[in-house]
C-alpha cells in the first residue's frame, strides 16, 4: 500500500484545488476494486498521477460534480476534464498515453481480451451477492457459482497454454480482472480456486508484478474495512490509517513517468455506468442527472449554466465523410409507415439485397457449413435479432465482403456450440477460423480490422465519448423487450413505457445540446448503428408513442432511414409481425417467416 494512503474526503470537506499541470488525478477509495483497475493501469504505464480518496459512506457534495452518481473511479486532468467508469478509463489511458501498451494492437487479440472480460463479468456481482448474504455459513450455492465461473477462466488459460490471459506477458485483461482475485483470501473464498491449478499459478504470477505488488492491501486491513463497511460505519473507508492526513491527497509522482501524447490530453466524460458498476436503479433521478451532465458536457456550456467551470469540452467532430445537410422527410417517429415513400424505397432496396441474409435457418441435425472462403468474413445471424442487426449494419456500412448463415434459435444445431459456447448470435468467423462474438466487440473488431470508412473515431477522447453514450443507452434493449412481452401477453405496460420515455428523453437531451443530427456528430458513425436496431423495432413492438415527445430523436430516426446500410436491412412491418406471432407461439418456423421454401 505505497499509494493512496491519505484519509478520505467526506461531506462538508472543501473541494480540492486544480490538478497540477502535467499530472492526472484519480478520485478513488482504497478498497474499491473498480478504482483499483484504474490505479493499476496508471502504475503499469508509469503515468504521473495523484490520488484523492472519497468516503463512499459519506460523500462530499462537490464530488457529485465530478460524477453525478458519486462513484469512483474518476479521472481529472489539469484542464478540469473528467472521465469515469473503470473499463473506459483504462482503455482511454492506454490509447492516450505513450509507452507500454496494455491492449494488443492486433484487432483479433484485442477482441479476444474483451471476450475473456465478458466471460469474467459474472464474478463482481457474485462477490456483491456474497457480501450481502447475511448467513455466511449457508453460501454453498454461491461458492458453487464461483467455482463454475473460475472453471471457465481455467479453460481459457488451458487452451492458451500461457501464464497470463493475454499471452506470455501481463496485459490489460489481467489488470482488469485481478482486483477480485486479490480479495478471495480476505473473503475466505480461496477454496473456490482449489480445482483450477492454472488460475492459481496466474494469481501467484500476478503478485510478482510491480504494479500489483505496489497496490496490494493486506488481508487483515481489508477484513477490518469490510467489518466496518457492512456495519455502515462512516469510518470504514479510512480503516488502518493512523491520525489524519491533510487534504485527503496522496501524490504518486515519478519524474520519469510518461506524459500524454497530446500536451493537453482530453478526457472522456462520465458515463451512465454499467449496472454491475453503477447500480443506477437505486438512485431515483440519477440517470436523468447523468444524461443532463453528459449532454451538456458534449458541447461545453457557458459559465452561466454552472458546468463550464468543470467541463471544458468541445462538440463532437464528424467521424468521416463530408459535412452536408440531410433531407429529413416528415419527422415521424419510429412508427413511420412502411407504406410511405421512405418505406417503399427501403422495402425495394431490401428486396434487392435479400440475397445477403435471406437464406433459411440451419437447425438441429443440419450439416455444418464448410470453411470460410478466403477474402470473406462469415456472420452467424438471425434475420430478426437486434444484436445481430448491429453487426450486419457495420458489415454493410463498411462494404466488407461477407456471407450470412442464419441460425434457428428455437432449434439450434449441435455444431453451432463450437462457434459460440452458449449458442448465441452474432458470431463472426474469418478464413483463419478465428471467432468473435458479442455484438459490440464484433463491431469494434470489424472497424479495427477493415480500414475502409472508419466508424469509430481515431481520437481517444471522441472514441471514449461514444462508449459513454452506449452506457447511457444500456437500459433501452431490456425495456423494449419487456414492453413487447407485456403487450403480447395482454399485460399493461404503462410503467415500463414511462421509464422508456425517460430513457429517450435522456437521448433527446444529448442531441439537443450537441445540435447535430447524429449522435456521433454531423454524419453517421458507430454509435448510431449500435443504437438503431431498437428504434427500427418501436413501431413493430407497438411502442412508437414512446418517442412522440422527442423531436430531435424523431429527426434522427428519419435521417437514419435514409442511410444506405440501414435502408438495405429494413424489414417489412408485416413480415416482422408474422415472425413475432410465430415466435410467441414457440414455433421453430418463426425465424424463416416470409421466406419461400
Amino acid at each position: 500500500m505505497s499509494e493512496g494512503l491519505a484519509r478520505s474526503l467526506e461531506k462538508g470537506s472543501a473541494p480540492p484545488g486544480p490538478v497540477p499541470e502535467g499530472l492526472i488525478r484519480v478520485y478513488s477509495m482504497r478498497f474499491c476494486p473498480f478504482a483499483q483497475r484504474t490505479r493499476l493501469v496508471l502504475k503499469a504505464k508509469g503515468i504521473r498521477h495523484e490520488v484523492i480518496n472519497i468516503n463512499l459512506k459519506n460523500k462530499p457534495e462537490w464530488f457529485f460534480k465530478k460524477n453525478p452518481f458519486g462513484l469512483v473511479p474518476v479521472l481529472e486532468n489539469s484542464q478540469g476534464q473528467l472521465v469515469c467508469e473503470s473499463v473506459i478509463t483504462c482503455e482511454y489511458l492506454d490509447e492516450a498515453y505513450p509507452g507500454r501498451k496494455l491492449l494488443p494492437e492486433d484487432p483479433y487479440e484485442k477482441a479476444c481480451q474483451k471476450m475473456v472480460f465478458e466471460l469474467f463479468s459474472k464474478v463482481p456481482p457474485l462477490v456483491a451477492s456474497f457480501l450481502r448474504s447475511k448467513n455466511k455459513e449457508d453460501c454453498s450455492g454461491l461458492k458453487e457459482e464461483f467455482r463454475k465461473e473460475f472453471s471457465k477462466l481455467e479453460e481459457v488459460l488451458t487452451n492458451k497454454k500461457t501464464t497470463f490471459f493475454g499471452g506470455n506477458s501481463l496485459s490489460m485483461i489481467d489488470y482488469l480482472i485481478w482486483p477480485w482475485f486479490e480479495r478471495l483470501e480476505a473473503l475466505e473464498l480461496n477454496e473456490c480456486v482449489d480445482h483450477t491449478p492454472k488460475l492459481k499459478l496466474w494469481m501467484a504470477a500476478m503478485r510478482e508484478d510491480p504494479a500489483v505488488s505496489a497496490l496490494i492491501t493486506d488481508v487483515k486491513t481489508f477484513r477490518g474495512f469490510l467489518d466496518l463497511y457492512l456495519q455502515n460505519s462512516l469510518e470504514a473507508c479510512d480503516y488502518g490509517l493512523a491520525g489524519s492526513a491533510a487534504g485527503g491527497l496522496q501524490s504518486d509522482v515519478d519524474p520519469d513517468a510518461k506524459m500524454p501524447r497530446s500536451a493537453t490530453p482530453r478526457l472522456a466524460l462520465p458515463p451512465a455506468a454499467r449496472a454491475r458498476e453503477s447500480p443506477r436503479l437505486r438512485y431515483p433521478g440519477a440517470c436523468n442527472a447523468a444524461a443532463h451532465w453528459l449532454s451538456s458536457a458534449l458541447i461545453g456550456w457557458s459559465a452561466a449554466n454552472g458546468f463550464a467551470d468543470w467541463l471544458k469540452l468541445r462538440a463532437p467532430r464528424p467521424v468521416g465523410g463530408a459535412r452536408g445537410s440531410i433531407a429529413v422527410p416528415g419527422a415521424g417517429g419510429g412508427g413511420e409507415s412502411q407504406g410511405s415513400g421512405v418505406g417503399r424505397c427501403a422495402l425495394r432496396r431490401h428486396l434487392e439485397n435479400m440475397a445477403e441474409d435471406a437464406s433459411r435457418t440451419l437447425g438441429k441435425g443440419s450439416v455444418p457449413p464448410g470453411p470460410v472462403p478466403a477474402g470473406l468474413v462469415r456472420l452467424y445471424s438471425m434475420r430478426f435479432c437486434p444484436y445481430a442487426h448491429r453487426t450486419r449494419l457495420v458489415l454493410r456500412a463498411k462494404g466488407i465482403r461477407h456471407e450470412v448463415i442464419n441460425i434457428n434459435l428455437k432449434n439450434k444445431p449441435d455444431w453451432y456450440y463450437t462457434k459460440h459456447p452458449f449458442g448465441q448470435i452474432p458470431v463472426l468467423e474469418n478464413s483463419k477460423c478465428q471467432l468473435i462474438y458479442d455484438s459490440v466487440i464484433a463491431c469494434e473488431y470489424l472497424d479495427d480490422t477493415y480500414p475502409r470508412r472508419k466508424l469509430y473515431p481515431y481520437d481517444p477522447y471522441e472514441r471514449a465519448r461514444q462508449k459513454m453514450l452506449l452506457e447511457l443507452f444500456y437500459k433501452v434493449p431490456y425495456l423494449t423487450k419487456e414492453c413487447l412481452v407485456a403487450l403480447r401477453c395482454g399485460r399493461e405496460c404503462n410503467d415500463l413505457k414511462l421509464v422508456l420515455r425517460q430513457e429517450f428523453s435522456n437521448l433527446e437531451e444529448i442531441l439537443g445540446y450537441q445540435n447535430t443530427i447524429f449522435f456521433g456528430g454531423d454524419c453517421i458513425s458507430m454509435i448510431d448503428y449500435l443504437f438503431w436496431p431498437w428504434f427500427e423495432r418501436l413501431d413493430v413492438y407497438g411502442i412508437a408513442d414512446c418517442v412522440s415527445h422527442t423531436p430531435a430523436l424523431r429527426l434522427w430516426i428519419a435521417a437514419m432511414k435514409q442511410d444506405p446500410a440501414v435502408c438495405a436491412l429494413l424489414i417489412d412491418k408485416n413480415i416482422f409481425l408474422g415472425f413475432l406471432n410465430l415466435y410467441f407461439q414457440n414455433d421453430p418456423d418463426a425465424f424463416d417467416y416470409g421466406l419461400s421454401r
